[in-house]
């Protein structure tokens, strides 16, 4: 099964620029990370219910065939780099409330 993901408990965020683009921060880091585009759309996917093959699903529909044919390994990548500055993380899926499902 795979892991839901969602947004850590220890982040702050702040909307910028008419809403293209987040600034983010970690509280327990020192710098802040801005994002725009298709990382502020996967970012606003990160909602604690989706699982990478969601989100993924959601930017196919997103780009179409925009979308270029490695989104699944970019994906990927870019939810590590979530994760290891300590912005998102992956969860069980099994330790999902019910009720927060769509």
């Amino acid at each position: 099964m795979m892991p839901i993901w969602r947004r850590s408990g220890l982040v702050a965020e702040v909307l910028g620029d008419g809403g293209e683009s987040v600034a983010l921060l970690n509280l327990r880091a020192n710098r802040p990370i801005v994002l725009k585009g298709s990382a502020m759309v996967i970012w606003s996917l990160v909602d604690g219910v989706r699982t990478d093959g969601d989100i993924l699903a959601e930017l196919r529909d997103e780009y179409g065939t925009e979308a270029p044919p490695d989104l699944e390994a970019q994906l990927a990548a870019f939810l590590g780099q979530l994760a290891e500055q300590g912005l998102v993380e992956a969860v069980p899926a099994e330790t999902v409330e019910p009720e927060a499902a769509r």
